[in-house]
């Protein structure tokens, strides 16, 4: 079973988590605070993998029961893509300078290579300056987009995914 950590004392406060772990053991290896400080629920490895994955977003949590929303995603433009891949390259190296010798850290280290090495030009066409954008569905009239989240598009691609909140 995975573990979600809140901040203590936070039912039913919105952004409370503070990270997710594919269970006690990794929680146990890879993070260093004391979690008597904080709220822990187990969860199943599904809803852990829809996190990780980014197919769900955690919004808040009622005791044991965590609330989610399914999660849409649509890159329209390469610039956002490559933004994002930015972001997670930047908190992964931030995160690995600290802990090296985590068990997580080779896990991180895949997957940073992998999304480090990422040609959005071939995910992504974007949109002419003439494309209409249809407002109920968020799509152009032309260009490609990515509709996927990077998480799942790259473990779909046979590397494991490491998504921020794991970065304990």
């Amino acid at each position: 079973m995975a573990v979600f950590v809140f901040s203590k004392n936070s039912d039913d406060k919105i952004g409370a988590v503070v990270g997710i772990a594919e269970n006690q053991s990794v929680l146990d290896n890879n993070w260093d605070h004391d979690q008597s400080n904080y709220d822990l629920v187990t969860v199943t490895d599904d809803l852990f993998n829809d996190v990780r994955l980014t197919q769900k977003e955690i919004v808040s949590k009622n005791g044991d029961t965590v609330n989610t929303e399914n999660v849409s995603l649509a890159y329209n433009y390469r610039a956002g893509l490559t933004a994002y891949i930015n972001k997670q390259l930047s908190e992964m190296n931030a995160w690995l300078e600290r802990n090296p010798s985590k068990p997580l850290a080779s896990t991180i280290t895949t997957y940073k290579n992998y999304i480090s090495n990422i040609d959005v030009d071939t995910l992504i066409t974007d949109p002419s300056a003439d494309a209409i954008h249809d407002t109920s569905t968020g799509l152009f009239s032309d260009g490609t987009p990515f509709n996927s989240s990077l998480e799942k598009y790259v473990e779909d691609q046979g590397v494991t995914a490491v998504h921020s909140k794991q970065l304990l």
